[in-house]
């Protein structure tokens, strides 16, 4: 009898202890999930608010870029270094954020704060926009140099002899 007892208290005490256990071990998991969710956040945060910066950035490049279409084709030819170097920075702004936006996607894909999540998704449309933009300026710039070239070689004067 005495041993059916001391049987109960032990599986007892061992149900206690096992339960406990996982239950402390629980909560040391949930504090570290809680911790790493706090980390990607403020890494998401981050982010934003550079990536937010050098959208800004180039925003302005790619406007500045814009009075290049306004020139007349003979001024072109003062003007041709400084915007082929404006549109080099401008490439180089966009690969710069496209390379953010890889360690970026990384961390949205595991962000699951409501808050993370929507600027996660902000971000991503605003680059996709962005990227969008760069194109139609790069178009843009190729047929407007094209069209500078075929009105040089139409309105070439020769040098009299």
């Amino acid at each position: 009898m005495k041993l059916k007892m001391y049987g109960s208290m032990l599986f007892v005490i061992s149900l206690f202890l096992i339960f406990g256990g996982s239950s402390i071990q629980f909560v040391d998991t949930f504090k570290e999930d809680r911790k790493e969710m706090r980390k990607i956040s403020q890494e998401v945060n981050k982010n934003y608010t550079e990536i937010t910066e050098d959208m800004k950035k180039l925003h302005q490049s790619m406007v500045e870029m814009q009075k290049l279409f306004t020139l007349y084709y003979e001024n072109i030819g003062e003007n041709k270094e400084y915007y082929q170097n404006q549109l080099t920075s401008i490439k180089n702004q966009k690969e710069h954020i496209e390379s953010a936006m890889k360690k970026v996607k990384a961390n949205c894909q595991i962000a699951v704060n409501d808050k993370s999540q929507e600027k996660c998704k902000s971000m991503i449309e605003n680059n996709q926009k962005a990227q969008e933009n760069y194109t139609r300026l790069e178009e843009n710039y190729q047929e407007f140099m094209e069209g500078h070239e075929e009105w040089l070689n139409k309105n070439k004067t020769v040098a009299m002899k």
